[in-house]
């Protein structure tokens, strides 16, 4: 397997300190973030959104750090990712994404209701805004069948 990583990157550092704590062996990738390597070919074929981590197993790519991650710990059977039903609910209810939440949680982006009315929509890098890219990604989801 192989991973695509930073290590300024938070959500590559989460992973990679869970392949080291479950003893998975991974074959590292670095991705020069300060070069722009994300955004260039070949990374961007595996990965569109040029985020980073990235996990490779075989002909299977995953993007997302949260996906990573439980694919990872399902695939060792790691008691980090319990099979009972209700711990893995509390494992996935503490597993979200911290650019999610940054709005809610950074004093400095709590405005008030007329400056955030006023504020533009957040862009997506490809893709304009992030409501549309999350658009475009799931017509892609149902054209593969999936």
């Amino acid at each position: 397997m192989k991973l695509y990583f930073h290590p300024m990157s938070t959500t590559s550092r989460t992973v990679m300190l869970f392949c080291t704590e479950a003893n998975i062996s991974i074959e590292p990738v670095v991705v020069d973030l300060m070069t722009g390597e994300h955004m260039k070919e070949p990374f961007v074929s595996l990965n569109p959104n040029a985020q980073v981590p990235v996990l490779a197993d075989n002909d299977f790519v995953l993007t997302e750090c949260s996906a990573i991650l439980k694919y990872l710990a399902d695939k060792v059977e790691s008691p980090a990712y319990p099979r009972d039903l209700m711990k893995r609910a509390r494992v996935n209810e503490r597993i979200y994404d911290p650019q999610d939440t940054v709005e809610q949680t950074c004093p400095e982006n709590r405005r008030n209701d007329a400056a955030q009315k006023n504020r533009p929509a957040r862009k997506h890098r490809q893709h304009g805004s992030i409501q549309q890219a999350h658009q475009k990604r799931r017509e892609q989801m149902n054209d593969d069948g999936q």
